[in-house]
């Protein structure tokens, strides 16, 4: 049981927090409770957005490949751009031999 000295929680969201809204599949929808998911809304398609208070974003291009392609970063649009860029030049490191 969590004490005074270590909260439930590590993250406290601020004030100055950037949103990051992922689409994720339904095999990642974990990430919704374990990155504490400011909102939720399922998708027509089976996949659900999710809404992430984060004080950095620069960990989410990795993250997101980490999951293996079943999740997306939908907004904002600078961090689609980097999340993709960071993929494609991940990607170009395994070159067909």
């Amino acid at each position: 049981e969590p004490g005074a000295a270590f909260p439930a929680n590590l993250f406290t969201p601020g004030p100055l927090d950037l949103r990051a809204i992922l689409v994720l599949e339904p095999a990642a929808l974990w990430v919704a409770e374990a990155y504490d998911a400011e909102r939720q809304a399922p998708l027509e398609d089976g996949r659900t957005a999710v809404e992430l208070r984060t004080a950095d974003t620069g960990w989410i291009p990795s993250f997101t490949a980490r999951l293996g392609g079943t999740a997306a970063v939908a907004a904002p649009a600078e961090l689609r751009t980097a999340t993709l860029a960071w993929l494609q030049e991940a990607a170009a490191n395994y070159r067909p031999a």
